[in-house]
């Protein structure tokens, strides 16, 4: 975020890259843009969105990050990494978390980086709701 701030950083850093003939594949921005709690998923977000910014200024195509995970209702204090539907309690909180939380979140997202060019590498995570193959497609399906 520090470099956002400073144009002429922003280039330095450019042509200091071209000049060394690195070319840089990717950004990373790993936290929990979901988490319960506000402050941090704020945080979370911005970080992103400042690397997606970042990326499209020194011509980055895709940022590697997390999916996050949001805790299992409005109230909750915590992630919850749920991974078994059963009891039945468990399949509600997933879809709960997936209806109002994973899935709207990472539309807005993903047109977000859309706009500027930039390509979302969501790494399989445990403790993260992209965990498996089956939950990296169902984002991707629902994005």
């Amino acid at each position: 975020a520090a470099l956002l701030k400073n144009h002429d950083a922003v280039r330095e850093f450019k042509e200091t890259a071209e000049k060394n003939e690195l070319k840089i594949s990717a950004l990373a921005c790993h936290g929990n843009p979901l988490h319960p709690q506000k402050e941090i998923s704020d945080e979370h977000t911005k970080d992103l969105e400042a690397s997606i910014e970042l990326a499209s200024m020194i011509g980055v195509g895709v940022i590697n990050c997390f999916a996050g995970c949001p805790g299992a209702g409005e109230d909750a204090k915590y992630p919850n990494w749920i991974t078994c539907p059963w009891p039945t309690y468990f399949e509600e909180a997933v879809k709960w978390q997936w209806e109002k939380k994973v899935i709207p979140f990472w539309k807005k997202m993903a047109k977000k980086a859309k706009e500027v060019g930039i390509k979302l590498g969501v790494e399989m995570h445990p403790g993260d709701v992209v965990y498996n193959t089956e939950a990296l497609l169902k984002l991707r399906e629902e994005v």
